[in-house]
């Protein structure tokens, strides 16, 4: 009777056993004490929030150093590549990053712009625009008549920074390409293309710092766009992780050291300091315009 019984208790484990390994991997079950979820604002389906959530965690949970402006600056312009993270919404950032591209070519770094707001199919219209032969009006009608939600448009991402940036590259006589085709590809196929328009724009442009202007979520975790385009490189991320954003607030905000190290490699810069990047080494800062009313 006590072999059976052991044999009933032993059988009765394994059975619980089984079930407690299943709920603990089951995507619509999870332990009270999981991991916390490090995207600061889950949103869209869940293969989306699953890819976003893999970047946020690849940044790491603490930061690992600050540097000064100039110190940033230098290792950005000592890249090969310049991968700065965008979110697509987000007005302050991008005037960071308007002001950042400004100081670097105030440093007399020179330039080649990779985005995501140009389809591939596009490039044609793209060039036309760099080379003056269309105006930007044209430009956003072109590619509007194809493409119905271009971020030179799109009410609901920042357009006058896609708009800005383009006249950015133009004035400075920057050659820029497509990151993509548009519409996207499935979330899966568009990383390794991503990686191969990096590739052939740092081929073709040898002696420029290859800027790319991507989502952030391409960079580490299921994207690895950094590890993919596999060269020489620096990159900014948009916004911090639920444990980066943590910590932040105990560190207190450092205007001589205004850019935060992740364990990633990835600089983040302060989100205290509100104000752009308006400075360089060399003096002031110019900016494009984003005046909505601009027609150029």
């Amino acid at each position: 009777m006590r072999r059976a019984s052991r044999g009933l208790l032993r059988a009765v484990s394994a059975a619980a056993l089984a079930w407690a390994c299943a709920a603990c991997t089951a995507p619509h079950l999870q332990w009270r004490d999981g991991p916390r979820v490090e995207d600061p604002r889950p949103s869209g389906p869940p293969d989306l929030r699953r890819y976003k959530e893999s970047y946020y965690r690849g940044l790491g949970k603490r930061f690992v150093g600050q540097l000064t402006h100039d110190d940033a600056l230098r290792q950005m312009a000592q890249a090969r590549v310049l991968f700065i993270g965008d979110h697509h919404d987000d007005v302050l950032h991008h005037d960071r990053v308007l002001h950042l591209l400004a100081a670097l070519r105030a440093r007399g770094t020179f330039a080649t712009v990779g985005l995501e707001a140009i389809g591939a199919q596009d490039r044609a219209e793209l060039d036309g625009f760099l080379a003056g032969q269309i105006s930007m009006v044209q430009l956003r009608h072109r590619v509007a008549a194809r493409w119905p939600g271009s971020w030179l448009d799109n009410p609901q991402l920042d357009r006058q920074f896609y708009r800005a940036l383009l006249r950015q590259a133009r004035d400075w006589d920057c050659p820029a390409f497509p990151l993509e085709p548009a519409p996207r590809l499935p979330l899966p196929e568009r990383d390794a293309v991503i990686a191969e328009s990096i590739r052939t724009a740092a081929q073709r442009h040898p002696e420029s710092l290859i800027v790319v202007i991507v989502g952030q979520a391409h960079l580490l975790g299921q994207g690895s766009l950094i590890e993919r385009v596999d060269l020489p490189w620096a990159a900014v991320a948009a916004r911090p992780s639920v444990s980066l954003r943590d910590q932040i607030d105990s560190i207190p905000p450092s205007r001589d050291q205004p850019w935060f190290v992740t364990p990633s490699g990835l600089l983040l810069h302060d989100p205290r300091l509100n104000e752009p990047m308006s400075r360089s080494a060399r003096g002031p800062v110019v900016t494009p315009s984003r005046d909505p009313t601009a027609a150029s």
